[in-house]
């Protein structure tokens, strides 16, 4: 079954949005879009998937939206820090400057404050990620199975019809052969009229077309398929 569904959310963190698309395959194909937090997570997420859905073939594209700029910190760098002082005195004295001046110049060219960006822990984008692929794939499955049910009934419309239509055939088959019969009986008459020979000949000539125009097994047939 062809079959769409999507899913998001706001987190702490930001927005996760999941896409599914899924057309019909014999068996089971997933390809995964993931951003880079998730890579480490595939296998995991591939076996989630494989549990609810058994076959088609299966895209799946997972967004993640940062909410803003990740939360920094700084870091003081004391060893750098002191040297760094330590240089400026020196450098101050030789070129006649105030210390003060020559730190002040020196401090944003050096690494005594490191920058730290907090990254989010793995595991609760992770589980926020789980979150909104339940949601997306029973999405996708309430969609396949309302499709399913759709089809269904149309096919057994279909079924119902054809049973109709053997019936009708039923009532009419017996009568084309008599139909035959009195059609060449008439041709007959009017170029050869009268004789045996030519009603010996008529019947030949209906048997052989009885026999070509008989679907009674046909009929017998695509009853049992129908049935099935």
């Amino acid at each position: 079954m062809t079959a769409y569904a999507e899913s998001s959310k706001e987190f702490s963190w930001g927005q996760g949005t999941i896409k599914l698309q899924s057309v019909n395959r014999r068996f089971l194909d997933v390809n995964l879009d993931l951003p880079r937090e998730l890579k480490s997570q595939e296998g995991a997420l591939r076996k989630l998937i494989s549990t609810k859905v058994f076959r088609g073939k299966v895209a799946v594209q997972i967004y993640i939206e940062r909410n803003g700029l990740a939360p920094v910190t700084f870091q003081a760098n004391i060893s750098l820090a002191q040297e760094l002082k330590e240089a400026s005195f020196i450098l101050a004295k030789q070129l006649g400057v105030e210390p003060r001046d020559v730190i002040l110049s020196l401090l944003p060219r050096n690494d005594c404050l490191e920058r730290k960006e907090e990254k989010l822990e793995d595991e609760t984008l992770y589980e926020d990620v789980l979150e909104l692929l339940n949601v997306a794939l029973r999405r996708l499955i309430d969609m396949k199975q309302t499709e399913g049910e759709f089809l269904a009934n149309d096919i057994l419309l279909r079924i119902e019809n054809i049973k109709s239509s053997i019936k009708e055939i039923k009532k009419i088959s017996p009568k084309v052969v008599s139909k035959t019969r009195d059609k060449l009986t008439a041709i007959l008459d009017e170029v050869l009229p009268g004789g045996a020979e030519n009603e010996e000949r008529l019947l030949r000539e209906v048997a052989l077309f009885a026999d070509r125009v008989d679907i009674e097994e046909e009929l017998t047939r695509l009853h049992s398929h129908l049935l099935q």
